[in-house]
């Protein structure tokens, strides 16, 4: 059927009785008997309901109905209930599966016109729109022409077969309808013999009459004319009501496919864009009266500017500028329109991503190595992780501007994208709305050369899929600014003496990346740090992820950067989290810092400052690596990342790591502190159960039982002795994954696999900090078959806690 708005109009329907044994793994395939001709400048939705069945759903066809809707900013949807199709559309839900969809040409040993578009009698055709033919093969030019005549006002225009409006694509011709078409006028087009051939010079047949082909266009663009009409209230020319204004924005919305489809159009968008930046001023910017600075999800009524309203012309203006990103910003509008496209840029742009002016000279090129592998490594999947690798180019695109990028031939028809803006989270679901929901653009890389272009500008960084292996290669830049970039790769260190240029480049926002860390901050948190600031911060970073690779059992250098944190105006997500990018701290590019240059945060000074300095972020990093834990221990273990970077990284005490694990740093936190606290509880004592979720989360004593670990076989010529047999624990897990070996996550299954790494019976300090086997006996068994025994360090550590119990 054909999606418009929230409506389901169908169009074709065919029943089948199947009878099947379906197991994992394996699908289904369904062909029309009779096929459908998709139209261009349409919306389809496929509908597959099952009115009936002898199995349970999850073994054959979902019985929701679903459709998949992959087109730029569009939805999922599914439709109807207990596998009956209905009309009302809503937004797509969890159980919904989604159908790949194949096309096929409709092809033939005849040649002929197939399917024109506009159909035959059409009455609601946009004048705006190409008209499209469809044959039967493929088609060549001939000699002859089409004749495209306006029987209203009785003018014909004769196209020859070789006129640049024709376009010849496979089976298809696409006609430009520039200065052939206008609105409210009926047409007729006709067709010279041998105008178009075949296979084998085949020529088409005459169309001679204007009855076989001819359609009628709507009186006016109703698109144009509801941006006309925002425009006219946006001046205060022609105000509108509520209702007026919110009819405008659905028309908008539903014909947003629309807005690349010509110049004019794009102009009529872009014009209205800029008629509100200077009415108004552009929204998200302070300084005005009369603009929108920001919007909350949770205002839905009323017309104040921080409404999201449909009868808000502020949020209009800023669905459009969303549509715009969305939709007109691609490669193949940047083909067609780059002289339209060149020089416009939204005035938001100052707010976020910040500003920036043109190159100097727009010939300037920058080339720069970057690394175009992506391995697999050892160990699970943590997350993001085959999201592709982002690399710093150094560069970037100030808006308004065009660059073009160029690759190697290795990269071409690879995989790997060229994107425009570094801030790649959809935030279409955060509050408040302070930005473009969507504010980043990306390009793939299909020849070595690739033009890229945003209203919004942007860092310029190549996209590395998943397994490629390239290797080291060279990428040139030309057209876009210098930006502060720091680089810690192994096959280019920038220098402290290079750094001191590099700060000083004038892009909004600095990159520093290096084979294991990433981050972006705004160029005044960096413009005054020192090259030997910046070589010990990448330095410092790095010790951090070897520590915390190592507590997790994973290789030091994992592929990819194994932490990628930058700052945005808002979190990506509501709470603290962790991402690829992860984004937990917010900032404003435009305002300067304090010492004026040099930020205090952790991401530019380094997570060794202070005990606590990064301990969110490495919380969330913990998040990030799914690795086993006892019952309950979701947001305690996690805790444990932080602590293991300030001992084995940077050689603080366990009692200082402990500190620093979460939260604000208090110095009576220490193990021993935190084994009272314990003891303080009820379900220690008297109740002797174990320790409850709640008393782990978020709280010292829910990870102080690795802290002992640590520092019970920590000795003096290996102090990180006990971090390294709690690394060897967790890689234990993925060696059994790597090699198919089955094994249990129960609570005496983790007792016994850590004892095994400790090599000693660690159950009496497991008991004591909360984690009581399962089945006492069946364990004993187990740890004796495999001689692991009591420790007397154990006890000695369990005998001391005993002589500080509160009295």
């Amino acid at each position: 059927g054909k999606i418009s708005g929230v409506n389901f109009t169908q169009i074709r329907s065919e029943t089948a009785t199947q009878n099947f044994s379906w197991t994992s793994g394996q699908y289904m395939t369904w062909t029309f008997d009779t096929p459908i001709l998709l139209e261009p400048y349409t919306t389809y939705g496929i509908d597959v309901g099952m009115t009936g069945s002898t199995s349970t759903w999850q073994t054959g066809i979902p019985y929701i109905n679903v459709t998949a809707d992959e087109y730029a900013g569009g939805t999922s949807y599914a439709s109807g209930t207990g596998g009956i199709g209905t009309t009302s559309i809503s937004a797509a839900i969890a159980s919904d599966r989604i159908f790949p969809l194949d096309i096929e040409r409709p092809l033939g040993p005849v040649f002929s016109l197939v399917a024109p578009f506009p159909s035959d009698n059409a009455t609601d055709v946009y004048a705006s729109r190409e008209m499209v033919m469809t044959f039967s093969q493929n088609v060549a030019p001939g000699t002859g022409n089409l004749t495209v005549r306006n029987l209203t006002g009785n003018i014909d225009i004769a196209v020859p077969a070789n006129d640049s409006r024709l376009t010849y694509d496979q089976n298809v011709v696409r006609i430009n309808p520039t200065g052939l078409l206008d609105w409210g006028k009926n047409y007729a087009i006709r067709i010279d013999a041998g105008t178009f051939l075949g296979d084998g010079a085949a020529p088409i047949a005459a169309i001679a009459d204007d009855t076989t082909w001819n359609f009628t266009t709507i009186a006016a663009d109703p698109l144009l004319a509801a941006i006309a009409a925002i425009k006219a209230h946006v001046l205060n020319t022609t105000p509108l009501t509520g209702p007026q204004i919110s009819a405008h924005k659905t028309t908008i919305d539903n014909q947003r496919q629309r807005f690349a489809e010509s110049t004019a159009t794009i102009s009529a968008v872009f014009d209205l864009i800029s008629t509100y930046d200077t009415a108004k001023g552009p929204l998200f910017v302070s300084g005005f009266a009369n603009n929108a600075t920001s919007f909350d999800r949770n205002v839905t009524t009323g017309t104040a500017k921080n409404s999201i309203n449909p009868e808000n012309y502020h949020w209009v203006i800023y669905t459009v500028m969303q549509h715009a990103m969305d939709l007109i910003y691609t490669a193949d509008n940047l083909a067609k329109y780059e002289s339209t496209l060149t020089n416009y840029k939204f005035g938001s742009h100052t707010s976020f991503p910040g500003p920036c002016s043109p190159p100097a000279n727009p010939l300037d090129a920058r080339t720069v190595s970057i690394n175009g592998s992506f391995p697999a490594t050892f160990g699970r999947l943590t997350q993001d992780w085959t999201k592709p690798a982002r690399k710093p180019t150094g560069t970037y695109l100030a808006p308004g501007t065009i660059a073009t990028v160029t690759v190697p031939p290795a990269l071409v028809n690879s995989g790997y994208k060229i994107r425009v803006g570094a801030h790649s989270w959809d935030l279409s679901a955060r509050r408040p709305v302070n930005r473009l929901e969507r504010a980043t653009r990306l390009y793939s890389i299909n020849a070595t050369t690739t033009k890229v272009a945003s209203p919004y500008g942007g860092g310029i960084y190549i996209e590395v899929p998943y397994l490629a292996n390239a290797g080291v290669v060279s990428v040139t830049v030309t057209g876009a600014v210098r930006a502060p970039y720091f680089s810690a790769k192994a096959f280019h260190q920038t220098t402290a003496a290079e750094w001191d240029t590099e700060k000083a480049n004038p892009a909004p926002w600095a990159d520093f990346q290096s084979e294991k860390f990433m981050t972006q901050v705004p160029r005044k948190w960096i413009y005054n740090m020192t090259g030997a600031q910046a070589v010990q911060l990448m330095v410092d970073w790095d010790k951090g992820m070897d520590a915390i690779n190592d507590l997790m059992g994973f290789d030091r250098n994992r592929g990819k950067e194994t932490m990628y944190c930058q700052t945005d105006v808002i979190l990506r997500s509501s709470v603290h989290a962790p991402g690829y990018p992860a984004v937990n701290v917010t900032s404003n590019v435009n305002t300067e810092v304090s010492p004026a240059g040099y930020a205090g945060n952790y991401l530019v000074r380094g997570h060794n400052t202070t005990l606590t300095a990064a301990n969110i972020e490495v919380h969330e990093q913990g998040h990030a690596y799914g690795f086993p834990k006892f019952g309950g221990e979701s947001e305690s273990n996690v805790n444990l990342l932080q602590p293991a970077m300030l001992s084995r990284g940077f050689g603080r005490t366990i009692d200082e790591a402990q500190n620093g694990s979460f939260g604000g740093g208090n110095s009576f936190i220490t193990v021993d502190n935190t084994a009272i606290a314990w003891m303080c509880v009820f379900s220690f004592s008297p109740n002797e159960i174990p320790m409850q979720d709640g008393e782990k989360d978020y709280q010292h004593k829910g990870h102080a039982k690795w802290m002992d670990i640590a520092r019970i076989y920590a000795t003096p010529s290996n102090p990180n002795a006990g971090w390294e047999k709690l690394g060897a624990y967790w890689r234990s897990f993925m060696l059994d994954d790597a090699n198919n070996v089955p094994y249990g996550t129960g609570t005496d299954d983790l007792l016994l696999r850590l004892s095994r790494a400790v090599g000693k019976d660690i159950r009496p300090l497991f008991h004591f900090w909360g984690i009581h086997p399962q089945n006492p006996s069946a364990l004993a068994a187990a740890l004796a078959a495999e001689n692991l025994t009591p420790d007397p360090a154990i006890r000695a550590k369990l005998l001391q806690y005993k002589t500080i119990v509160p009295a």
